[in-house]
């Protein structure tokens, strides 16, 4: 029997098929390559949401964010008075932002290139140009803020005021505070749905979570089961909310469609902090008591599915050359971040010539979590 047709009764139990592949090309499957950005960091399907990676460099690590390309991450130290830029590819702090008092939460404006950093010891809001990394203006008349987030249009953001009890209303048009919204005990972590229609405060006076009405402004109903819940994160899908509790050192996941814990993630350290990149496949929590900055890997809540999506049911065979191996296309037509995931762990190693013979071509198949991408390489 011809290797491709010993190979075309195997991938069958793969839920593969070679009719593309009968040209150039057969393909086995062995493992996967999965990356975070994080050198020498492999994780597996089977382990949503669990920590994949430690970032360090900080001093006294609050609050994170990411910008909307899932490249660049924002953290407070509060403990120096500075802004870390993290770069995401490889986890490594790669610059510094100065001007702040004591620094706590962080927020980057959706639609341009603009932060803004709730500064607690001045009871300022500091915006930042995120082009040259410098603070342009500063926003006054908060008591103590803690939290910020901004609504997905970029026109307004939401400032959790310790001391005042209430979170501020910012016209970012204006940078005027147009409102308040009150009915918090100790507001400390703030975030926005992205349908910009809901908001979660988080209030350690009473460890609570308040779901807010954004339409009119009011509190809609009140979370329990939190402790020291100093931030709130809302995935990108709206169907998850993330909650660091400082006091057990644990992040809480709330279902957004019954608001009730569904799950506890732990291994963390004081957690003051919680971002999510774009894509909804990596979490991002400040951990204020040993300096670091944890990277969870998240489970997919839209289609009930591991991180990483099943390995696409075809590619694009090619000719063999006459010298060397062939090298893999992927093809195009596949939506290679939209797959359902099945749970198979692949890596592609290619045949020459359709297996008749001649150089063996290996290549590994990967899946970058950061930006939701098939690989090879």
């Amino acid at each position: 029997m011809k290797s491709f047709e010993k190979l075309s009764h195997v991938f069958p139990s793969l839920g593969l098929r070679l009719t593309s592949l009968k040209r150039a090309v057969a393909v086995v499957i062995t493992g996967l390559l999965l990356t975070t950005g994080l050198l020498g960091v492999v994780a597996t399907p089977a382990r949503a949401d669990s920590i994949v990676g430690t970032i360090t460099g900080f001093n006294g690590p609050f609050g994170v964010a990411v910008n909307p390309a899932g490249t660049l991450a924002y953290v407070t130290n509060r403990a120096i008075g500075t802004v870390s830029v993290v770069n995401l590819s490889t986890n490594t702090v790669v610059g510094t932002i100065s001007g702040f008092n004591t620094p706590s939460g962080v927020a980057v404006n959706p639609t341009s290139p603009l932060a803004y950093v709730a500064d607690s010891g001045s009871s300022t809001v500091s915006v930042v140009n995120l082009n040259t990394n410098t603070v342009t203006s500063t926003l006054t008349g908060f008591s103590y803020p803690m939290g910020v987030a901004v609504n997905p249009t970029g026109t307004l953001a939401y400032v959790a005021t310790l001391f005042g009890g209430g979170v501020l209303v910012v016209n970012l048009n204006t940078n005027t505070v147009t409102t308040t919204l009150t009915g918090f005990n100790y507001a400390a972590g703030v975030a926005v749905n992205p349908a910009g229609t809901l908001a979660y405060v988080g209030a350690i006076g009473n460890s609570t979570v308040s779901v807010v009405n954004l339409n009119t402004n009011t509190i809609t109903s009140t979370l329990t089961g939190f402790n020291g819940p100093y931030s709130v994160a809302v995935n990108p899908a709206g169907t998850l909310a993330y909650v660091g509790n400082a006091g057990t050192n644990t992040v809480s996941v709330i279902n957004l469609s019954t608001n009730t814990v569904t799950s506890t993630l732990t291994g963390f350290n004081s957690p003051v902090g919680v971002a999510i990149n774009s894509a909804g496949t990596l979490a991002y929590v400040t951990n204020s008591n040993n300096n670091t900055v944890s990277v969870v890997a998240l489970d997919q809540p839209a289609s009930g599915s591991a991180v990483v999506p099943a390995v696409p049911d075809k590619m694009q065979a090619v000719l063999r050359p006459s010298t060397g191996c062939a090298t893999f296309v992927s093809d195009a037509s596949i939506n290679w971040s939209g797959i359902v995931g099945t749970g198979w762990n692949p890596s592609w190693a290619q045949w020459a010539n359709g297996g008749l013979g001649g150089d063996v071509c290996v290549r590994m198949l990967g899946y970058n979590m950061n930006t939701s991408k098939w690989f090879i390489r």
